[in-house]
């Protein structure tokens, strides 16, 4: 399954060996209750709306300065900013993070290769129902979008809010299925809510330089 940080998941949350759980768009303001048994119950509003709320994504080259960091399969590339630091990921997987003096995890980003009943059509409701079976709580889908362009292939994204069960942390995150030639990966971008106005511009600019082959 998919990343994201701050309380230990097993392999496919990408997040979960480092972060511990926590830092893991056709349908705008959707919000996900999550009951104390894990159940989430959406409401749906139109496309249209939700499409704006990431109209921002499109195709870019990063930095030169940034990192470029590939999958061990090699069909995907991440680029990340001089202050991301690469971090033990689940096998498959790469992870980077920025940490708080505490240690804490501050921002996140990971790509793990597609899995399971990933697919870029709903791929925005897998993801919160992911948070949501991975033990997180008051998961809020704010944006959701399909056929999105990226370097070497086509997305699906979503972005969403949440509180970690282990120590109650708030992220920020943005999440996105991007598919190649040569298969799928799940990119994800997240932030500590005190430090998500600060990131976003540099998290978006992440997803936007994302590539595959």
């Amino acid at each position: 399954m998919q990343a994201h940080p701050n309380a230990p998941i097993p392999s496919r949350t990408t997040m979960g060996s480092e972060l511990g759980v926590g830092v893991a768009l056709v349908l705008l303001s959707m919000t996900i209750l999550v009951s104390c048994g894990g159940a989430l119950r959406p409401t749906l509003h139109s496309s249209r709306q939700s499409l704006s709320a990431l109209d921002w994504v499109r195709r870019v080259d990063a930095p030169g300065s940034w990192h470029r960091i590939a999958t061990p399969t090699g069909n995907a590339v991440l680029a990340a900013p001089p202050s991301f630091t690469p971090i033990r990921a689940d096998p498959g997987s790469i992870s980077a993070a920025v940490r708080g003096i505490d240690g804490s995890i501050v921002a996140y980003l990971n790509v793990t290769p597609q899995q399971g009943a990933e697919r870029l059509q709903g791929f925005g409701t897998f993801r919160v129902n992911l948070l949501g079976d991975d033990h997180d709580y008051a998961v809020h889908m704010t944006g959701i979008a399909q056929a999105l362009p990226f370097k070497g292939g086509v997305g699906s994204c979503v972005t969403d809010h949440y509180v970690t069960r282990v120590n109650n942390n708030r992220y920020h995150e943005i999440a996105c299925l991007v598919r190649g030639r040569h298969g799928g990966d799940v990119v994800v971008a997240a932030a500590a809510n005190a430090s998500w106005i600060h990131y976003r511009p540099v998290l978006r600019d992440v997803i936007d330089s994302f590539s595959v082959m």
